[in-house]
């Protein structure tokens, strides 16, 4: 089964959580573990040409998604798929440019005939081994993970396998015929999974309001799957340091958004879990 790993992409490294070096600090990670999620390809696909200025520091093979006549016959381990032009986001619920990247694998997946399609977003990471191989050996099926701390399916982790591809190019159309603007409708909703994995766990760590949440239900993450909104100038957290992080926060006034936020800051220092200077 030929497997490939995409996310979508906006580099611009003057926008704040979008510089060059959160996208590499995802290749990077997800290249160590091609192995055991059996990929083949790592495929990045961006909003717009612009990021080509950006892209000093990736080894990747820089392809023009709008120029199909410039595919070449064989992918590279890495590739990075640009269209010319940026869609954007005009507003949170308004997102046309990931929709145009999300779907525009699936003409990659049929022109190099992949059978199974790995969609993880720039900010999340797959961690615990429970997950890695449950992914690796799934053959059937669209399915995605969970949101607890939102209570809706979470579609920045999605696996497509080979029986699913044709309704993958329906979704394409769809969205294709209204120009990729789909306002008001969230991907959660819409994406026609076949099964939404409860059991998993993980969330949107990188948001305060989720790690609260998770304070107050006292719930160990020791053996967590995944995480995710992890932001750029983050490094990646080990379950324990987590664990104790999510321990810190339930000793707080957890309805003091800014007592919290300060918390979770002195945390991140203190354990110098911040990137400095684009280090590792």
């Amino acid at each position: 089964m030929r497997c490939l790993l995409f996310c979508t992409s906006c580099i611009n490294n003057n926008i704040e959580g979008h510089t060059a070096f959160r996208y590499k600090k995802w290749v990077d990670y997800y290249a160590r573990l091609m192995d055991q999620l059996k990929v083949e390809n790592i495929l990045l696909i961006n909003d717009g040409s612009d990021a080509l200025q950006y892209m000093k520091e990736f080894s990747v093979t820089r392809i023009p998604a709008d120029e199909p006549d410039l595919f070449p016959n064989a992918l590279s381990d890495v590739n990075f798929f640009y269209f010319k032009d940026r869609l954007g986001r005009p507003s949170t619920m308004d997102y046309p440019g990931w929709w145009r990247s999300f779907t525009f694998i699936s003409h990659i997946a049929h022109k190099y005939d992949f059978d199974k399609i790995i969609h993880i977003e720039s900010d999340f990471f797959v961690s615990g081994q429970r997950l890695k191989d449950y992914i690796s050996n799934l053959q059937e099926g669209w399915i995605s993970l969970y949101s607890h701390g939102y209570n809706f399916p979470e579609s920045a982790i999605q696996v497509i396998c080979k029986d699913q591809l044709s309704k993958f190019r329906e979704v394409e159309q769809i969205v294709r015929s209204v120009n990729f603007n789909l306002k008001n409708k969230a991907a959660e909703f819409i994406l026609p999974f076949t099964d939404i994995r409860k059991d998993f766990i993980g969330d949107r760590f990188g948001e305060l309001s989720v790690l609260i949440s998770w304070s107050r239900l006292q719930k160990s993450v020791k053996d967590f799957d995944y995480f995710g909104q992890l932001p750029t100038d983050v490094k990646l957290l080990s379950p324990d340091q987590l664990q104790r992080l999510v321990n810190t926060l339930s000793k707080v006034d957890l309805n003091n958004g800014e007592a919290c936020f300060t918390e979770v800051t002195d945390f991140l220092s203190a354990n110098n879990l911040f990137i400095i200077a684009g280090d590792n």
